[in-house]
């Protein structure tokens, strides 16, 4: 699709974007966009630069070609103070959760909302915090140190305090990882929730195809630093193109099979 009529709906837009750390070259003309209120899921074996497409959209790390605009703005051309207003529109769900083993629950998901001007009383912060937490299922946690809290619950703490601060586009990477199959659904369906509830876009890099088929409007698939594909869930997964049919056949071979004939 031409930028020019991308321009108005489109939240990020990459184009020929090229990324080296150190000798390997991880990302080697990326063609992406993702509209507004839009959930996109991009997949893609372990290892093949799913987090490093993130951290270039976030800002976190440089690319040596190419163009990256996100929310109209070229992150290419925009000075720190820039970037950090940019980043201040996004939250950003790390693998792990990346929570604060010394902070309680409350204290992490207050934690955006104290780092900068929200303009909130202590009062009205801890109010957001308990709104949140009780939207992601954590209602009643506030107290709870991460190290009390399940690999599941830490991610739906860790969604939380992406909210906090009321983001437009929230990026999560691998939100299911190391997850068992009925919290993978938990968070399948938290992440569409968030969507539907509070507005945001999000862009979501996973390994997991049968997560990926419940949540995304849209589906691209990563694959030697390129996107090789893109389509909705119904359709990428008849895609006729062979790395993509290798990835659906090595996830989708029994239930999901079935799941995908229901679509």
């Amino acid at each position: 699709m031409p930028m020019d009529n991308q321009k108005e709906e489109t939240v990020i837009l990459m184009a020929d974007v090229f990324c080296q750390l150190g000798n390997k070259v991880v990302l080697n003309g990326i063609e992406l966009f993702v509209r507004k209120g839009e959930i996109l899921a991009v997949v893609g074996i372990s290892g093949i630069g799913k987090s490093t497409l993130l951290k270039v959209i976030a800002g976190l790390v440089p690319f040596q070609r190419g163009t990256v605009q996100v929310f109209g703005c070229n992150l290419s051309e925009c000075s720190e103070e820039e970037l950090n207003q940019i980043r201040q529109r996004m939250g950003f769900v790390f693998q792990g959760g990346a929570l604060f083993d010394w902070m309680t629950v409350a204290e992490n998901v207050a934690f955006p909302l104290k780092i900068r001007d929200s303009g909130l009383t202590e009062n009205e912060i801890m109010e957001r915090v308990r709104k949140i937490l009780d939207a992601v299922g954590m209602e009643g946690t506030e107290n709870l140190f991460p190290e009390q809290l399940s690999g599941g619950m830490k991610k739906r703490v860790a969604i939380a305090r992406a909210l906090a601060a009321q983001p437009e586009l929230i990026l999560y990477d691998e939100p299911t990882s190391g997850l068992d199959p009925v919290m993978s659904g938990i968070i399948d369906e938290l992440i569409k929730q968030m969507r539907d509830q509070f507005g945001v876009t999000e862009v979501v890099v996973t390994h997991d195809l049968a997560s990926a088929i419940k949540f995304a409007d849209r589906i691209a698939m990563l694959h030697n630093g390129k996107i090789i594909a893109e389509a909705p869930p119904e359709e990428f997964v008849r895609l006729s193109n062979p790395v993509v049919q290798q990835f659906v056949q090595g996830e989708a071979f029994g239930p999901l099979t079935e799941f995908i004939d229901r679509l």
